[in-house]
């Protein structure tokens, strides 16, 4: 978990199929008066299904479900029922404002929740590439394609297996305390609290997926050395990337990659700094991510560093470079680094 303080919540969630060519699902809370509508606004940024589908039963009075485009005087689609019903509508285009109308054509009141699939750029791409079902729940903001792409970015810059296996990404309502968190388990979810862009949201992001790499794809041996290290760390601040990595070895590890990917250089060379003066703990955490991100080729050990730039206010570029991995377990830096942006 990334926190204003940051921290991890070990939860098991049972999670519901994912719509098929789902892009990014709403839910939402209606209670509607016998007579009475209530209207869900949406704007798609990419072509797609759009999915209306009752989560709970809004009770045994009908209703009716219409869909409507932006300057359209006739819905798409519609149609009537009681309890659980979905409307499907194929041919969604790309930039336009969609209305849904929920009329209560009954004589009793209706209540439930109703979740609205849509689609946005860059999560589409990203749930077709990695399986990942992008959400926002009740309360909170959409998830709009400036943040899809961020996401986006940060799951292709890595390499497998460590984006897979993540089953949902969901944005919920802001926190005083909380910025991320993951829940690992049959269906891992990261949750982002609030409606972060850019360069904060890529900090946030990679954090929670370092979570997803430790608790899924590291082997035995690798946990086994991880914990030495942070046992090794003791109080001591500086054999930490942040303060907040004292808080367990979960987070000592997500705020390692936190501060990798942000800068990898930059820190090797913090890390370095303090190896000169006889504290090494931190230089050999960034030398356990280094060894971890390497690979084999034609007899060769190479690793992946990182570099990501604040671009205004709602864009980042996240940065690779392959590089060659010395026999001390630190990258070889010669001439000018070719980067690679996701």
């Amino acid at each position: 978990m990334i926190r204003k303080v940051l921290g991890l919540t070990i939860i098991v969630w049972a999670l519901a199929a994912v719509v098929a060519q789902a892009t990014v699902t709403g839910t939402y809370s209606v209670a509607i008066d016998p007579g009475s509508q209530t209207s869900l606004q949406f704007k798609t940024s990419t072509v797609g299904p759009i999915v209306i589908e009752t989560v709970t039963s809004l009770g045994p009075s009908p209703v009716r479900f219409s869909l409507l485009s932006e300057g359209a005087s006739e819905p798409l689609a519609k149609i009537e029922g009681s309890d659980k019903i979905t409307l499907n509508y194929s041919q969604a285009t790309d930039n336009t404002a969609y209305t849904v109308q929920i009329e209560n054509i009954g004589t009793s009141r209706v209540q439930g929740r109703v979740n609205v699939t849509y689609p946005v750029a860059y999560c589409k791409e990203a749930s077709v590439a990695f399986n990942i079902t992008f959400s926002f729940s009740i309360g909170a903001q959409p998830l709009e394609a400036d943040q899809c792409k961020v996401m986006l970015s940060v799951l292709s810059s890595l390499r497998e297996p460590f984006p897979l296996a993540l089953s949902r990404v969901e944005q919920v309502p802001p926190s005083n305390s909380v910025a991320g968190q993951y829940s690992p388990g049959l269906f891992p979810r990261i949750r982002v609290f609030g409606s972060y862009t850019g360069a904060d949201l890529a900090r946030i992001f990679f954090h929670e997926v370092g979570h997803h790499i430790q608790f899924k794809h590291f082997t035995d041996e690798q946990q086994t050395r991880w914990t030495t290290l942070h046992k090794e760390s003791g109080n001591d601040s500086q054999a930490y990337a942040r303060l907040y990595g004292m808080e367990n070895e979960f987070e000592d590890w997500a705020t390692v990659v936190e501060l990798y990917t942000k800068d990898t250089l930059f820190e090797i060379e913090r890390a370095q700094r303090l190896a000169a003066d006889g504290k090494t703990i931190l230089l050999e955490k960034y030398k356990f991510a280094l060894q971890l991100l390497s690979f084999q080729q034609e007899g060769q050990a190479y690793t992946h560093i990182y570099r990501t730039d604040r671009q205004g206010f709602d864009a980042a570029v996240v940065n690779r470079a392959t590089v060659p991995l010395g026999p001390d377990g630190l990258p070889v830096i010669s001439g000018d680094i070719s980067w690679e942006q996701f």
